[in-house]
């Protein structure tokens, strides 16, 4: 399977509604802002861990994470940090562009984003040996099983059954 086929089929199964009813667009800024608080503690861990920066650190020097702790793990913890932290960063993107100017953000500043977290995705996948390719299908199994339809299902979604999902995804790691 290759990226165009993966994007051809798989976004069928997404959700193609909206429910503002059930969550305001308040709520989910007031969510996202809470979100956002936390991850200044995170961005100013991962400066600290990854880039020697001290300032912005909220600990005591005494309870610093030892390095035997990442002994053969330090690209993914760097790789799920980054993650966490970027994907913030798209968060704060969607709050001032949609809930603060009514306006979708722009492709560059998409683009940029996107390509900062790719960059994080892919640190991951190298440090744990897998292939965008496994990734790909791995997934496209996964919601091929949970979706035999093709599109997304409500009912599907939450009777979905993990284990038939899981041994359907044995064969995609080389």
């Amino acid at each position: 399977m290759n990226y165009d086929q993966y994007m051809s089929v798989i976004h069928r199964t997404k959700a193609d509604t909206i429910h503002p009813d059930v969550v305001s667009s308040d709520m989910l800024e007031d969510i996202i802002n809470h979100r956002l608080l936390g991850n200044v503690h995170m961005d100013a861990a991962k400066k600290g861990l990854f880039y020697g920066r001290t300032s912005g650190l909220l600990m005591d020097p005494d309870t610093r994470v030892s390095s035997e702790h990442l002994e053969g793990a330090m690209d993914i913890v760097h790789a799920i940090v980054g993650i966490d932290t970027e994907s913030a960063e798209l968060l704060t993107m969607l709050r001032d562009s949609v809930f603060r100017e009514g306006q979708a953000p722009s492709r560059d500043e998409i683009a940029d984003e996107a390509g900062d977290l790719f960059w994080y995705f892919t640190l991951l996948l190298k440090a744990t040996g897998i292939t965008l390719q496994e990734v790909m299908e791995r997934n496209y199994k996964k919601l091929s099983t949970r979706f035999p339809e093709g599109t997304f299902s409500l009912d599907q979604w939450e009777s979905r059954n993990k284990e038939n999902e899981k041994n359907n995804m044995i064969d995609t790691m080389g």
